[in-house]
């Protein structure tokens, strides 16, 4: 390649707007995971006071 060439970034749906749609949808399933273990959280230490 020569010095002053530059490259030639791919575009499309392959190039560096694929990385924030993976890092947003990343964000969204830990937010929901965490979501869940409260939810569960919450029903089982509500089932287990009142079976006692």
């Amino acid at each position: 390649m020569r010095p002053g060439a530059r490259r030639t970034q791919k575009k499309g749906f392959f190039g560096r707007k694929i990385a924030w749609v993976t890092y947003t949808l990343t964000l969204i399933q830990i937010i929901v995971f965490i979501v869940e273990l409260v939810k569960n959280g919450r029903f089982i230490g509500s089932g287990s006071r009142q079976l006692c």
